[in-house]
């Protein structure tokens, strides 16, 4: 599992790794203590070079707006206090893997379940449009792709709908790749 899950990082994008370390930030912010779908959501609207910024753009998602309503969802820690920032907060590129690795495993940021299937169906829409790598549109399919996900409960309350963000994140997703 491990092995499979450090290939899958190895394939991120620069836009797909700002995404998860934004996540992580969004986390902090709403004092929860693991990634959920609706960070994911959150650390995709802060990218905002990547495919999937612009898919939530074109369909009105508006950060601060989407924010509330994730910490209107979100569970804080079980002692109702804020992460405190670790190390690596704020860095980028060096480490990434292993920060990651370490939230896959169990480590400072865990991820949610349904966040570690939405990262899982990102590689599933990358292989499936025929990309070498994973961008943060293919980021956004995988939200999108798992059922029940709080990014679902966030996106609906925006009035988003998400089969035609679906589409929209599937054609900014492959035209993404086509430039990389």
């Amino acid at each position: 599992m491990e092995r499979q899950a450090e290939e899958m990082f190895e394939r991120f994008t620069r836009d797909a790794r700002d995404v998860v370390i934004q996540s992580q930030e969004e986390v902090r912010a709403t004092g929860c203590d693991r990634i959920g779908t609706e960070h994911l959501l959150l650390g995709i609207l802060a990218e905002p070079t990547g495919a999937g910024h612009r898919a939530l753009h074109e369909h009105g998602a508006d950060p601060e707006s989407l924010r509330g309503a994730v910490r209107l969802l979100a569970t804080p820690k079980a002692d109702g206090t804020a992460a405190t920032p670790g190390a690596g907060s704020g860095r980028r590129g060096r480490g990434l893997l292993r920060r990651l690795r370490d939230s896959v495993s169990g480590g400072h940021l865990p991820l949610s379940q349904r966040a570690k299937q939405a990262l899982e169906q990102s590689l599933r829409a990358a292989l499936e449009n025929d990309a070498k790598s994973i961008n943060s549109g293919h980021i956004l399919l995988g939200v999108l792709r798992v059922p029940d996900a709080t990014a679902h409960r966030v996106l609906a309350d925006a009035a988003i709908d998400p089969g035609a963000l679906r589409t929209t994140a599937t054609a900014f997703a492959g035209a993404s790749d086509s430039t990389s």
